[in-house]
């Protein structure tokens, strides 16, 4: 009888989370989705969520995880591409180890920003610490400590 519990409730969950899923793809505004057209014409297929206030598409393209930004008025924000840490280019490996060397890198993208202009973004880790570091082309640096579960409590 709890097993049978257990797979009803299990179900339910499913049943809601695909709901909350399909109808957040519905609330898109329509700028967003002709801005998201203008850039990636050739994708159909797109996850939408909202992060932060903006329209987050997930998608995928050659082989390749990406998510891009927008404004609720359909502005191009950004885009990231999710990169394994092995793929990133030897100058921003070299350049995180130079001056992180007792870090490691835990997540890395590539990101295509309105305003920033291309960069690279990864999450480095050290212990319980957590580092942003963005590695921009001509070699410069921003760096941002990130709250970790620790810093939670």
């Amino acid at each position: 009888m709890k097993a049978l519990l257990k797979v009803a409730g299990l179900i339910v969950i499913v049943a809601f989370s695909f709901g909350n899923s399909a109808q957040a793809q519905k609330k898109i505004p329509e700028s967003v989705k002709k801005s998201f057209s203008k850039k990636h014409a050739d994708i159909k297929e797109v996850h939408w969520q909202m992060v932060d206030g903006n329209f987050e598409g997930q998608f995928k393209q050659d082989g390749g995880e990406y998510t891009a930004v927008f404004s609720v008025e359909g502005e191009w924000i950004e885009t990231e591409q999710q990169l394994r840490p092995r793929d990133l280019p030897k100058e921003v490996s070299a350049a995180a180890k130079e001056n992180y060397s007792s870090y490691s890198i835990v997540e890395a993208e590539k990101v295509v920003s309105a305003t920033e202009g291309d960069f690279y973004e990864l999450k480095l880790k050290k212990g319980s610490g957590l580092l942003e570091l963005k590695v921009f082309a001509d070699g410069k640096m921003a760096v941002e400590e990130l709250e970790t579960e620790d810093d939670e409590d």
